[in-house]
């Protein structure tokens, strides 16, 4: 009897621990359908960037402490921030994971491949002198490692599966405000390109780049404008003045860029230029803009300087474990003096509607 009853409730047991699996694995497999698209892959700045530059010979990272310092397990991971950074935001807003893993140094998963990674790398823009400076990865070389990524997705679930993923999954383009910095600090390119002819610089290359992922099989696409960049603490330091005023003539070019990609998007839509694909422009700017001018209603303190150090000037390397951060991120915008906090961060993202606009073309 009692080897019986032993029996019974060893079979009873390992019932309920698969009953328990099953339903678990359930839910995660709904979770993976109700996503807003099956993956995303994104190309851009520091931004985006989730670690890449962890492993290539730049001044240009973030894996040391302060960073991280409020990101799981308090681990520096190369995101220029306290926490998660603006594609970890998207991704779990748009119900495809918590956390977008870079596409270097990391050992990606199946899932990872299927779901998405991260090209993006601190420091770069489309200009290719921006990321020459910093011998940071150039949006070009972002595209080669896309083009590795698809042939190791071949590799593992096949040609038409690939495409498949490729062809349903989101693309996000975030660049630009680096190449704002650079010209102010390039003579060469501000006597090449006058101020005005700038922004329309920027968005002829921005727009080839679309051109060349739709080549690659992308078909849905989020751009990314620029934010006020002249309104980072950094740019009120160096060219706001005794009062550390925003950068009018940084904020400027931003300005000028985003109008005319949004023209240019427009263009590329009636005109059919990209048959089958769906873009949409996310324009940051003017929600950063509030959040500086009525940081109040939003629940912040401090708009003018980062949480790291003196906040004015600190960045990458100049962000290190020898600086004093404030006591409490969620009040500041910024968490150094380029990049905003995670509570800034996911507030830009409701402000500006990310899922709701995506919905609007899927």
């Amino acid at each position: 009897m009692e080897v019986r009853f032993l029996a019974n409730s060893i079979v009873v047991l390992l019932l309920i621990q698969c009953g328990v699996l099953s339903m678990a694995g359930g839910a995660n497999q709904t979770q993976a359908q109700t996503g807003l698209v099956p993956a995303i892959f994104i190309f851009g700045d520091s931004i985006m960037d989730t670690g890449n530059n962890d492993v290539i010979e730049t001044i240009v990272k973030a894996n040391f402490p302060p960073y991280g310092r409020d990101f799981i397990g308090k681990k520096a991971t190369g995101r220029f921030s306290n926490g998660k950074v603006t594609s970890d935001i998207i991704a779990s807003t748009l119900g495809v994971k918590e956390y977008m893993p870079p596409y270097l140094g990391t050992e990606l998963t199946t899932d990872d491949l299927l779901t998405g990674v991260v090209f993006a790398s601190a420091g770069t823009g489309f200009d290719i002198v921006t990321s020459s400076i910093v011998n940071v990865i150039p949006m070009k070389k972002q595209l080669e490692m896309f083009q590795e990524y698809k042939s190791k997705l071949i590799a593992l679930v096949g040609e038409k599966k690939a495409n498949d993923v490729i062809s349903k999954a989101l693309f996000i383009l975030c660049a630009g405000s680096n190449d704002v910095n650079q010209y102010f600090l390039n003579f060469v390119t501000m006597a090449m390109v006058g101020r005005k002819g700038y922004g329309e610089h920027l968005k002829n290359m921005a727009s080839e780049y679309v051109k060349e992922l739709y080549n690659l099989g992308a078909r849905i696409f989020g751009v990314i404008g620029m934010p006020p960049i002249g309104c980072v603490p950094f740019q009120r330091t160096v060219a706001g003045g005794l009062h550390r005023d925003c950068a009018a003539d940084r904020n400027e070019i931003a300005l000028d860029y985003n109008t005319k990609m949004i023209d240019e998007i427009e263009r590329l839509k009636t005109q059919n230029v990209l048959p089958g694909s769906k873009i949409v422009f996310i324009d940051v700017y003017p929600h950063l803009m509030e959040l500086i001018d009525h940081p109040e209603k939003y629940g912040f303190t401090e708009v003018r300087r980062g949480c790291c150090g003196t906040g004015m000037v600190e960045t990458a390397t100049l962000c290190n474990s020898f600086c004093v951060t404030c006591k409490n991120t969620s009040e500041y915008v910024f968490w150094d003096s380029y990049h905003p906090t995670e509570r800034a961060s996911t507030t830009l993202v409701d402000l500006a509607n990310f899922k709701k606009t995506l919905q609007s073309i899927l």
